[in-house]
């Protein structure tokens, strides 16, 4: 099978095409997508012709360290994780992608290839756009052009700012500001019931955490009376005095 991303696809990888089932809201998702918003008719035109819908099994690389960006991707459902070479050949996550957002615009611009790779949490539905197509939309589109910009911008300064609260922060304050960071995208009022996107192990790994010690700050705070752990659910009892250990 063909894949996209210029690999070879595993057995169970369903590429759909437009006329099989469930196509059709698939490319209703691509229509509704953030840059739907800021792209000329023309631009969406061109992106909406090469956009192609890719089912993906748990712990499929979908693009590797040293392969050049081929394209967009969008998730539609499933969660992905970015991973980055640490000290002594280990993996490190370097950020989780879930339902509605995009991942590899950085790549868009580059002139060389990936330095970090992606691989999904578990099944996935991804929309992938070819990079060829996406620049030829942003050459033709201001209004495009400056909403990446802005898309780049911000993951840098995100990424920017995961790595000084890695850094200054002990691994409490990691966990508090990483579940309160989930509660500010879902809402959910004073007691937000928030999932982590990934298994406990990648998300420990986002926070520069081992699992165990993801493990024991969780158990402190729910002992302390401030979230209810279900598992990867996790239900924030207590906002204020997670907030307090955001200055320590």
């Amino acid at each position: 099978m063909d894949s996209p991303f210029g690999l070879d696809l595993k057995l169970e990888t369903d590429r759909v095409s437009i006329s099989e089932a469930g196509a059709a809201a698939a490319l209703a998702a691509f229509w509704s997508m953030p840059i739907a918003r800021y792209a000329q008719p023309r631009s969406l035109e061109i992106l909406g012709r090469s956009v192609q819908l890719v089912r993906l099994p748990r712990a499929h690389t979908i693009f590797r360290r040293g392969d050049m960006p081929s394209g967009l991707y969008y998730v539609l459902s499933g969660t992905v994780k970015l991973l980055a070479q640490a000290p002594a050949g280990k993996e490190k996550v370097i950020d989780i992608f879930g339902e509605g957002q995009l991942f590899g615009e950085i790549g868009l611009f580059m002139d060389g290839p990936y330095r970090s790779w992606a691989q999904t949490n578990g099944r996935c539905i991804l929309l992938y756009v070819p990079r060829d197509r996406v620049i030829e939309a942003i050459g033709l589109d201001l209004g495009l052009a400056q909403h990446f910009l802005r898309e780049v911008s911000n993951r840098a300064q995100i990424l920017i700012d995961a790595l000084t609260a890695t850094v200054s922060r002990p691994a409490p304050g990691r966990v508090a500001a990483y579940l309160l960071d989930l509660a500010a995208r879902v809402g959910g009022g004073d007691r937000p019931r928030v999932i982590f996107p990934a298994t406990k192990s990648a998300v420990a790994s986002l926070l520069s955490l081992s699992p165990e010690a993801l493990s024991r700050v969780l158990r402190r705070f729910h002992d302390q009376g401030w979230v209810e752990v279900n598992g990867r659910a996790v239900r924030l009892l207590d906002q204020r005095k997670l907030r307090s250990l955001l200055d320590t």
